[in-house]
């Protein structure tokens, strides 16, 4: 049955949500300026790196920074496993993991947490790692019941009212016979203080041209007509992709980064 939580109850529940957090923990909040009991707890999962951590945060399209302080981007940016995503027209605010989902008016602020006057409704949760992944089911909530119904109205937000992602660093495995082991965690998508997004920079194979990085297309313009002629994807090339230092003839079209630079690209050994 859903409760109704007062102020200092969400923030304890908060705390609670990020410690016993298994595998998912979802922070939407249209404003966000980190409590440091948040952070506290936040800290104590720096190096859980199977804990997949989404933030949505909203509001000033043209100044980012009021809703989110740089300083806190900065702080989430060390987590191994986390996608931070906008959705302009967000006021709602909604917190969970995989055991429980809390509405609330309250947003991830420590002036919220600890000044005005909030309440929110703690619901159950089920199968949060489906919906990250698009396309989850609902699993173990009565239909239609307000568990449900929150569950859903979360999974509206990230689905469709989210789709601009800010930062993302995600894990890196090695398949080791029947398991995966984890190497470090790499950042895919980045930032900069302006919330301006990076474009990575690659490297021509044949060249060392700075072009953008796609291992899919790594040679420049020119690099590629000439290499069209042939088309030989082992062909030996002269420079890394990622890195752009000399390979001695160990990159090629279909091989396009060093070995050793792999996982520093975020890229599996088998790629």
């Amino acid at each position: 049955m859903p409760t109704l939580l007062n102020r200092f109850e969400i923030h304890d529940r908060i705390i609670d949500m990020i410690k016993t957090a298994g595998t998912q923990l979802i922070l939407i909040s249209p404003y966000i300026k980190l409590h440091e009991d948040y952070k506290k707890a936040l800290m104590k999962r720096i190096d859980d790196h199977e804990l997949e951590i989404t933030i949505v945060f909203g509001k000033n399209p043209e100044h980012k920074s009021k809703s989110m302080r740089i300083s806190d981007m900065h702080f989430f940016k060390q987590l191994p496993n986390i996608t931070i995503r906008y959705c302009e027209k967000l006021h709602a605010k909604l917190y969970a993991n995989d055991d429980y989902t809390l509405l609330a008016s309250m947003n991830l602020h420590s002036f919220s947490a600890e000044t005005n006057i909030e309440a929110g409704v703690l619901c159950k949760a089920s199968l949060i790692k489906d919906l990250i992944g698009f396309g989850g089911m609902i699993s173990g909530l009565s239909k239609g019941s307000l568990d449900a119904q929150v569950f859903e109205f979360m999974e509206t937000i990230l689905n469709k009212y989210s789709p601009r992602i800010y930062f993302q660093r995600i894990p890196t495995y090695e398949k080791k016979f029947m398991n995966n082991v984890y190497l470090c965690s790499k950042t895919v998508k980045d930032c900069d203080d302006d919330f301006e997004l990076i474009k990575r920079i690659g490297y021509c194979i044949r060249t060392g041209q700075q072009i953008p990085f796609n291992p899919e297309k790594p040679f420049s313009a020119e690099a590629y007509k000439k290499w069209a002629e042939w088309e030989n994807k082992n062909y030996k090339e002269k420079f890394c992709h990622f890195s752009g230092e000399p390979s001695a003839g160990q990159t090629s079209f279909a091989k396009p980064i060093l070995e050793k630079n792999k996982i520093e690209a975020g890229l599996s050994f088998k790629d």
